[in-house]
């Protein structure tokens, strides 16, 4: 008994001693003092705090994407297939190269809209411009565009614009006008749609069944 006790008085005193060392290796005023120090007692030396530091990582949220989320938000219904059915257009002087204008303007809308549809939908849609005109008032050219959007089932939307404009500038002004009325009706179209798919699903929903008594 005497032995083991003696063992372990021991034990204790070189921890002791050991700690002493290792509390006094910071407070040595040499490199070499301390290197000896930390040499002697290499498991008692605590790492330095950058070792310490746990490093966080960011959850791995995927690359940025317009890709499904659980949310039932747009980027989790993705992008709907639209399609423009029909293009009406007047006929004026230049009117083929405003009417290819038109239809790239019109196909790059129904990309920035939200339709309430998924990727595994396709929407219809007519466009009509009824009024394309230009007038010359005084030392400016006025543009007046009247243009609707058509969905199945009856759903409509219109917009006009008369606009203003430097008279060199003819063409540019108004393929301007004609990208100002398309955006217009594109997202009322895009809006009417959006609340007609909710509609919907909000019928899908069944009732909660009440608790029997």
């Amino acid at each position: 008994m005497f032995s083991r006790s003696a063992a372990v008085r021991s034990r204790i005193s070189t921890l002791v001693r050991l700690l002493g060392l290792a509390l006094l290796a910071p407070l040595l005023t040499t490199a070499a003092a301390r290197a000896e120090v930390k040499a002697a007692v290499p498991t008692l030396v605590a790492p330095t705090a950058a070792d310490t530091t746990p490093q966080l990582r960011p959850p791995n949220l995927g690359p940025e994407s317009d890709e499904p989320l659980a949310d039932g938000s747009e980027q989790s219904r993705g992008k709907p297939t639209v399609k423009l059915d029909h293009l009406g257009f007047p006929a004026m002087l230049g009117g083929q190269r405003y009417e290819k204008f038109l239809r790239k303007a019109l196909a790059k809308e129904v990309l920035s809209v939200d339709w309430g549809a998924s990727s595994d939908s396709t929407i219809e849609y007519r466009f009509f411009v009824t009024e394309l005109t230009v007038q010359r008032k005084g030392d400016a050219l006025l543009v007046k565009c009247s243009a609707s959007g058509r969905l199945p089932r009856g759903q409509s939307a219109k917009s006009q614009l008369s606009f203003g404009g430097d008279p060199a500038k003819h063409s540019q002004l108004i393929e301007r006008v004609l990208g100002i009325v398309a955006r217009g009706v594109i997202s009322r179209l895009a809006e009417i749609e959006r609340v007609r798919r909710g509609e919907l699903n909000h019928a899908r929903v069944p009732a909660p069944s009440l608790p029997v008594d």
